[in-house]
């Protein structure tokens, strides 16, 4: 026989075109780079034929060659043994990976360097056929899906110390089974150096949940969104409290329950539903239906769930309005090379992530410019905030802090020092935002010595 016949769709993707997602560069020694990973619905429309067996897929790039796909029982094909019946569907993805007692982890993920592809070519090959069936794709950046600009990372700054980092990766371990739901999943810590090694420990030797620098840190929101679900546990049992939600794992244990099992919060971000998971036990102060805005504390990073025992913040996404597979992109971040810290951690060779996902490498990142006040309060960076509040401590008699007026945060202009300082903290966030919009290095080095200046008055 010549060849079967197949009518594919595809995720992410938009009016038959498919989405890559853009990764931020490691560091300026590099370029961008681009995550091609694609959902596939093949609908079997081969006439003559009660079915045909699916056995091998593959995708190819104009300029950038042709990768064969594997087809990982249980992990990316659906029906496991490829039989697709007339008109009936099957599905697959390349999230998928495998892995052997002879071979390290192999990942179905395409990596690519640029230009960005603009065309993608599926060849499906089905047993008994002396061809292939062969479909081709657009390619289009993936940007914006919320509709309010790319996201900001949950955790902030002014609640790292000076040697912690987020860490994260866009190459995640597990891939949703066939549904491929966590493709563009992130999972995410806080790592430091210690004794020369990273670690997401505060101590050597690790034993409960509290020696883990992510374990209790306030998870933040990302964006202006509502919580349409929250899932805190119910009912008797080993795992959970009627009251307060999942117990967490015990530290370097296995896991305590099947599939998720853990503390979470979906919120909805436009046209973006991210879910925030394996969080700690009773500590979600948020219900469904909630208004929730960039820098809101959602929860505390936990240990719930099937984390093997090791605490992280799981984080993956879907569209709201066919929960469809998509990704997560953001903004306001550095990015570094972890083996570069901490001898260049200057804007020497950092990026900036604006509209990226995390590079395939696991970074180390440094949020920036994090809004934590409501919306009717106007957008106010976090650490400005912060730092008034703790200088200036309300409103003194000489006039100096803040008030709130018609729901707005309105300043008292403060006199002396105070003034000074809380003037050099405007100049420097006005510097970063500068920075970021041009790029230049009048810009950085105004921002250096702004910080310089910044230092020797808070000393």
């Amino acid at each position: 026989m010549s060849a079967p016949t197949f009518e594919i769709s595809a995720d992410p993707g938009l009016n038959g075109k498919i989405y890559y997602l853009p990764l931020a560069p490691q560091s300026k020694d590099h370029k961008e780079r681009y995550k091609v990973c694609v959902r596939l619905r093949l609908v079997n429309k081969t006439a003559g034929q009660a079915s045909v067996t699916i056995t091998g897929i593959s995708l190819s790039f104009p300029g950038k060659g042709s990768f064969a796909m594997d087809m990982v029982p249980e992990k990316n094909m659906e029906p496991e043994n490829g039989v697709v019946a007339l008109n009936a569907a099957a599905t697959w993805h390349n999230g998928s990976w495998r892995e052997t007692e002879d071979s390290p982890r192999q990942y179905n993920q395409i990596y690519l360097d640029g230009p960005a592809p603009t065309k993608m070519t599926v060849a499906v090959t089905c047993a008994d056929f002396t061809r292939n069936y062969t479909q081709t794709f657009d390619l289009i950046r993936w940007g914006d899906p919320t509709g309010d600009g790319p996201l900001l990372l949950p955790f902030v700054r002014h609640e790292l110390a000076d040697d912690e980092y987020v860490v994260t990766s866009a190459r995640h371990f597990y891939n949703g089974g066939n549904s491929g739901t966590q493709i563009f999943a992130y999972d995410i810590s806080i790592q430091a150096r210690l004794n020369g090694e990273w670690t997401g420990a505060r101590i050597a030797n690790p034993t409960k949940n509290t020696d883990s620098r992510v374990f209790g840190r306030p998870v933040r929101g990302m964006g202006d969104g509502e919580v349409i679900d929250v899932i805190d546990g119910y009912g008797p049992g080993p795992y959970h409290s009627t009251a307060e939600g999942f117990w967490d794992n015990d530290y370097g244990a296995g896991n305590r329950t099947d599939h998720y099992g853990s503390n979470t919060v979906w919120v909805r971000y436009g046209e973006l539903e991210v879910g925030y998971m394996h969080l700690k036990r009773g500590s979600i102060t948020v219900e469904t239906g909630d208004t929730v805005w960039a820098g809101r504390k959602l929860a505390e990073a936990g240990n719930s769930g099937n984390t093997q025992g090791s605490p992280h913040l799981h984080m993956e996404c879907r569209v709201a309005s066919n929960n469809r597979l998509c990704a997560m992109t953001f903004r306001n971040t550095w990015q570094l090379e972890r083996e570069l810290v901490p001898a260049d951690n200057g804007p020497g060779r950092r990026v900036r992530i604006d509209d990226q996902g995390v590079c395939e490498q696991t970074a180390a990142l440094r949020p920036f410019a994090t809004q934590a006040a409501p919306p009717t309060l106007g957008r106010v960076d976090v650490e400005y905030a912060e730092i008034a509040a703790e200088v200036f401590g309300g409103v003194s008699k000489g006039g100096d802090g803040f008030v709130i007026v018609n729901g707005k945060l309105t300043r008292v202009p403060p006199r002396g020092i105070k003034g000074a300082l809380l003037q050099a903290i405007a100049e420097l966030a006005a510097a970063e935002e500068m920075e970021r919009k041009a790029g230049d290095k009048a810009a950085a080095a105004a921002t250096a010595k702004l910080q310089k200046a910044l230092a020797a008055g808070v000393r």
